[in-house]
């Protein structure tokens, strides 16, 4: 029998609250480098993070599997991660994990690691002892540790870290959420010598910082860029972000570098298409037309193909900016549009973008935006911004890193907005946004209220609906059989 949705409304606002966990999972590969008398030794190590349900005492409540894709398929396509609760009476209990790699065709399988960690996030850092022997299957590896240090509040949350390092590193740190400024990899360096003071930082460490530091000069280098990014907001966009002194028709343009965006396949299809369209030689610059993204979006999207780092507050200083009054380049190239020729919706369509030639000489391009301000956001861009953008121009691994902090941004204000929005496409927010709901039912329905009032119209309204009640099911199943 299949309820109306105003009756699931009615029956979900009756419900109260268990207090039960989130089950995600993400990867994370991090790299290391020690350095001794000027020799550099590679140490890699995979991060594993484990963020789910608790799972009950007894079968078949007390075994769970969780499959975790990594972001790059050479380097860790898919791991699979078992864990049975095994019941030494009271709460003695401990929890036993399976690292499965099912594919032979990753580089960094069990066999290749040397030591494991794991950080709890609510205790402290553990070194889990291991035998040589333990390393030798290629496509398997144990370990166990009790229960409770495995929960944090009321769900499992912790990192297992596999090393190829023979000797556990003392203090590694839990791997970071999406922040203002994170990013998914890194390199740090590790003396050998316990004499070596720790605070101080490696020449190889110092180089890395140095070469960031560099890419961040280069992005707003005015001299050596080669090709600009015309930004064709839409109307909500540039009420919200453009300058009110200014027409419609003076378009902000992004300065960037060839060389570092055709990294990316997107970008790379852009630039062949202007420069065949337009036969600009590789000595001039290009231009070429971005549409429906705010210009901070962008900004965000630029600092993070040069940096690797998520910015989610920026400022017009970081990059090499400019203004351009299109109407004034029509009269001067006839082949230059005024209007987009089409919507980017994928990547598909980038081929059936034409740019159009360089509209001056960079030499007497006029630097700098009148208002520069105002198509900056005080508040900064939002992991939602920046996940669209993204998602459009095909960047995964910023996708994933947004994903990560939208997830820790729910809240009773956003949360049904996130399952219709983003939940019907990605796994880790819509888990996310069912056990929050299922977990704040009183708050959602408090005093008459209807979460979904505004969404009663849409397709999957019924079929959220009963996930959520469905959830709210599970998880008292799961608090009933822990106690």
């Amino acid at each position: 029998m299949q309820l109306h949705p105003e009756q699931l409304c009615s029956l979900l606002s009756t419900l109260s609250t268990p207090s039960a966990p989130l089950a995600t999972s993400t990867t994370q590969t991090v790299f290391k480098s020690d350095a001794d008398m000027g020799q550099v030794e590679l140490v890699e190590e995979l991060t594993l993070r484990i963020q789910c349900d608790p799972i009950g005492q007894a079968p078949p409540f007390n075994t769970k599997s969780l499959t975790i894709k990594g972001a790059d398929s050479y380097h860790s396509p898919q791991w699979q991660v078992v864990m049975t609760r095994v019941n030494n009476g009271g709460c003695d209990s401990k929890l036993d994990i399976q690292l499965r790699c099912p594919s032979s065709y990753s580089r960094l399988l069990p066999a290749t690691f040397r030591s494991v960690n794991v950080v709890y996030h609510q205790h402290h850092l553990a070194s889990i002892p291991l035998s040589e022997s333990a390393f030798s299957n290629w496509g398997e590896l144990k370990l166990s540790f009790p229960v409770e240090k495995a929960l944090n509040g009321n769900r499992y949350e912790f990192d297992i870290i596999l090393s190829t390092q023979a000797q556990l590193v003392e203090s590694p740190k839990m791997a970071p959420l999406l922040s203002s400024s994170s990013t998914s990899s890194s390199m740090y360096t590790t003396p050998k010598s316990s004499s070596t003071n720790p605070s101080m930082p490696s020449p190889l460490s110092r180089r890395i910082n140095q070469s960031q530091a560099m890419m961040k000069m280069f992005l707003r280098d005015r001299h050596s860029v080669d090709v600009q990014f015309l930004l064709y907001p839409t109307d909500g966009e540039q009420q919200q972000y453009g300058p009110k002194n200014i027409g419609p028709r003076l378009l902000p343009s992004l300065w960037a570098h060839r060389i570092v965006v055709s990294r990316h396949p997107s970008f790379a299809a852009l630039i062949r298409e202007a420069t065949s369209a337009t036969q600009v030689c590789q000595t001039k610059s290009l231009t070429i037309p971005v549409y429906g993204f705010s210009l901070a979006a962008f900004s965000c999207l630029m600092y993070f193909l040069y940096t690797g780092n998520v910015q989610l507050v920026t400022h017009p200083d970081f990059f090499a900016l400019s203004e351009v009054d299109v109407d004034e380049a029509f009269l001067k190239h006839e082949c230059l549009p005024t209007e987009p020729d089409t919507v980017m919706i994928g990547p598909q369509n980038f081929t059936d973008i034409h740019p159009f030639v360089e509209l001056s000489c960079k030499p007497t391009v006029e630097w700098g935006l009148q208002d520069a301000s105002s198509y900056w956001p005080v508040k900064g861009v939002t992991c939602r911004e920046i996940f669209t953008i993204a998602k459009h121009f095909g960047i995964s691994d910023l996708q994933e890193m947004c994903l990560e902090g939208m997830v820790e941004s729910i809240d009773a204000t956003n949360v049904v907005e996130m399952l219709f929005e983003f939940g019907g496409s990605n796994v880790l927010v819509r888990e996310a946004g069912l056990a929050f709901m299922s977990d704040n039912l009183s708050v959602l329905f408090a005093d008459g209220e209807d979460p979904f009032v505004g969404y009663r119209d849409r397709e999957e309204c019924y079929v959220i609906m009963v996930e959520v009640m469905r959830s709210f099911t599970k998880r008292l199943q799961v608090v009933s059989s822990c106690h």
